[in-house]
């Protein structure tokens, strides 16, 4: 049986990004992290056919006229693998692009970065069975590429952890929720599906083992929150308040599954943890106030107000057909065409960070008012 590591690229091998700019930072990668160079060539080996066949496929691509060949070596022993080797020769372009495969003018935004981190972990990343302990890597024989993945990565909102083993520069993750948005962002849905219910499962046998272990004290946070959080959802839906959307999500899933983590509520509903913890601290505070103060301001309806200022900026601006940055124009029709989506789902459809989908959202807010009052002053004043 094929180990999860060999899956997870076997699948990354099959997926091909529409645009050519991502094509090629995943070749960049590839090869500045997979393969060693020598006098006039450098020479990829891998022990998996599917990368080696995406290679030569990205390299017919870009590169079709460049010399190269490709060697198989079984290895021996009891496993008696089989490894593939392709060898690329310096001439022309292909040796002025060799030269610059570690520029950040390979990587100039975020669709790009996550194009170069798939083509890496391709060359020479790990990642553990999910059923085992939570770790992936991405090790490389060159320390300038291991610091420009580390770069890329920090740029990306991961935190990895860089260091030296033996010859080898590594940067590495091992927490659950990074590894599984890792594999979410470089576009292996197949095998995170995998991890998703390995992980839940997982944590059911935690949980149950903490019950016969008598591990009452976090349990017992657990059911305290959980408690807290139908006390104050039963309170509100009392009182008959209006709540967005998003935040009556939270409470229909936690009255449903009152005994279940907020990290399996969130799995529920497909959203993270983080994400839910929010949305339940802001129904307790807007909980504890109105019992103070009936007549406070009901923040939980507050969400539907932002997102429908998001749409009536991105429905004025194409409306009056004004030119934006691609980036916009995507961040634009992207929350046009998913209005229930928050401000963190919407950015996971993007495959963007939330910081920087918040502030091309901020972008677009300012340059609808800024349009919006330019278009003021050249309408004719009446007297």
């Amino acid at each position: 049986m094929p180990s999860y590591s060999r899956t997870v690229k076997d699948e990354l091998s099959r997926l091909f990004d529409d645009e050519e700019s991502c094509l090629r930072a995943e070749l960049a990668a590839m090869l500045k992290v997979g393969a060693v160079f020598s006098a006039g060539r450098m020479e990829f080996s891998t022990v998996n056919a599917a990368v080696a066949r995406k290679l030569i496929k990205l390299l017919n691509k870009f590169y079709p006229a460049a010399k190269r060949d490709v060697a198989t070596v079984r290895n021996k022993g009891l496993a008696k693998s089989i490894r593939y080797f392709v060898r690329i020769f310096f001439t022309g372009v292909t040796e002025k692009f060799f030269a610059e495969m570690d520029s950040l003018e390979i990587v100039p935004n975020d669709f790009t970065k996550i194009a170069y981190l798939r083509g890496a972990f391709l060359a020479s990343g790990t990642v553990n069975k999910p059923e085992k302990q939570y770790y992936l890597d991405i090790s490389t024989l060159s320390e300038s590429a291991a610091l420009f993945v580390n770069q890329i990565m920090i740029d990306l909102d991961f935190n990895p952890t860089f260091y030296v083993r033996k010859e080898f520069f590594v940067n590495y993750i091992c927490e659950g929720d990074a590894v599984e948005e890792f594999l979410e962002i470089i576009g292996a849905e197949e095998s995170l599906e995998r991890f998703q219910i390995a992980r839940n499962l997982k944590d059911v046998r935690i949980n149950v083992n903490r019950l016969v272990n008598c591990e009452t004290s976090n349990l017992n946070r657990t059911v305290d929150a959980a408690q807290r959080q139908l006390a104050d959802i039963r309170y509100l839906l009392e009182k008959k308040v209006d709540v967005d959307e998003n935040f009556k999500a939270a409470m229909d899933i936690r009255l449903k599954f009152p005994e279940l983590t907020v990290g399996e509520l969130a799995a529920k509903i497909s959203i993270s943890r983080q994400n839910l913890n929010y949305r339940f601290k802001k129904i307790h505070e807007f909980t504890e106030e109105l019992k103070e103060n009936p007549n406070a301001e009901n923040i939980l309806s507050k969400p539907v107000v932002c997102i429908k200022k998001q749409i009536a900026d991105a429905q004025f601006l194409l409306k009056n057909k004004i030119a934006v940055t691609r980036e916009l124009r995507r961040a634009m029709h992207f929350r046009l065409k998913y209005p229930e989506y928050t401000i963190s789902e919407l950015a996971a459809k993007l495959s963007i960070t939330q910081q920087a989908l918040n502030t091309q959202l901020k972008n677009i807010h300012e340059l609808a008012l800024k349009v919006e009052k330019q278009l003021n002053k050249t309408l004719p004043t009446t007297n």
